[in-house]
């Protein structure tokens, strides 16, 4: 358990960022699949990236008949894995955490086995674990449901390149994290595939990969939106967020302009971002749809009643599919704190009620942006217990290391 004493009034300082784990994996991924190999610089650190790392060294390992691939909590390298191990010659079973086996794959499972994968459920039918046999996928053409998780889009592009007759996708559905789509065609792209989007149909040609060049891979844009709220809890904030872009990849990266209106202004520089406190925020209501951008929704849940700013926050639907139920554990967990959120017609209804004291430890429900988003609340309330501390090594291993050093008071318990 870790316990937040105290948060600075004035937030000042600089920080690195850990690099965004959603490019990282990407990269990761579509190296596995090239004929080259490259340097990726700045990998992420992250739980997650890491994972992967270990488990495509396995792959690549020579000896074991079937090899366990085991994701841990990694919900993006199970979606990626799935189909990286359907285009390899090897047998394979994919597992994961308890709640890993809980998460449904079937979109992405079926859309494969139509591709010619020989892929069969091990437990429950759509869930893993997976047992993955070498199969014939030549490619062609193929309907998929984009409503549930742009990881199943993204999993089919990367392998799509190294299929003899390329992938042409067929998106039913409103498409939800429309940005990470975007963020894989165009890390592709830069690897030398030819992607071609037409709305609702994508069409990638039977190019491969090839690169000659090293990739550095940039901060993330999830991990900012926690400084950014920071700062507009703070009285006043100035602080140094380094390696961004200001052409990101990352969808993320709306929170530059979202947060102008909680009178956050942001300088770009050479080498990352300038964030401070221009004034106060200047919305009666904050109204948002998170479809594009659902890893900034618990970001906004934790801030708005911090801030004494009502809500209505939709396009969340992904959210129940996550880590944990996300919209379930952060209404029980706000609840602690006085603050009452209604679901009504898939809108999140939030009061303008600042929280409340509670000597009860925030649970994290082994989900790293429960515990970091939560943390915002010690502008409001302190001391403010966390159940788990290490939680945040998914995403953002060094979060509590960058709290102390930006004048927040930590102890561990």
């Amino acid at each position: 358990m870790i316990e937040i004493q105290h948060a600075p009034a004035n937030l000042r300082g600089s920080i690195t960022l850990p690099a965004s784990k959603s490019i990282s994996n990407r990269v990761l991924i579509i190296r596995e699949l090239s004929d080259t190999r490259f340097k990726i610089e700045n990998i992420s650190t992250s739980e997650d990236s890491q994972n992967l790392l270990k488990n495509l060294e396995l792959i690549r390992a020579r000896g074991q008949k079937v090899k366990e691939i085991d994701v841990g909590a990694a919900g993006t390298n199970m979606r990626f894995l799935t189909a990286v191990l359907a285009v390899s010659n090897g047998e394979y079973i994919l597992k994961g955490s308890e709640r890993m086996h809980q998460r449904p794959v079937k979109i992405l499972v079926e859309a494969l086995k139509k591709l010619g994968a020989v892929i069969e459920y091990l437990e429950n039918e759509g869930y893993p674990p997976l047992r993955i046999k070498p199969g014939s996928l030549t490619g062609g053409s193929l309907e998929v449901p984009s409503g549930v998780s742009s990881q199943y889009i993204s999993a089919l592009m990367m392998i799509a390149p190294v299929l003899p007759r390329g992938l042409h996708l067929s998106l039913t559905g409103q498409t939800v994290s429309l940005p990470y789509i975007e963020m894989t065609a165009q890390i592709m792209e830069s690897f030398g595939a030819r992607v071609q989007w037409d709305e609702e149909r994508i069409s990638i040609a039977p190019t491969g990969y090839r690169r000659s060049t090293d990739f550095s891979v940039e901060s993330d844009w999830s991990a900012a939106s926690y400084w950014y709220a920071m700062a507009a809890a703070a009285q006043k904030s100035d602080l140094i967020l380094k390696n961004f872009h200001n052409k990101s990849l990352q969808g993320d990266a709306v929170i530059s302009d979202w947060f102008g209106d909680f009178g956050i202004k942001t300088e770009w520089q050479e080498k990352g971002v300038r964030i401070r406190k221009a004034g106060k925020p200047q919305i009666r209501e904050f109204v948002k749809d998170f479809t594009n951008n659902p890893d900034l929704a618990q970001t906004f849940m934790a801030l708005l009643p911090v801030l004494e700013i009502p809500g209505k926050l939709s396009g969340l639907q992904t959210l129940r599919i996550k880590e944990t139920d996300r919209i379930k554990a952060m209404s029980g967990e706000m609840a602690r704190f006085g603050i009452k959120f209604r679901l009504e017609n898939e809108i999140l209804k939030i009061s303008p009620v600042k929280p409340g004291y509670t000597d009860e430890p925030v649970q994290t429900y082994q989900d790293h942006r429960m515990a970091m988003a939560l943390s915002l609340l010690a502008y409001a309330v302190t001391p403010l217990k966390l159940d788990n501390e290490n939680v945040v090594s998914k995403s953002y291993p060094d979060f509590w290391n960058d709290l102390q050093h930006l004048g927040f008071v930590i102890k561990s318990k």
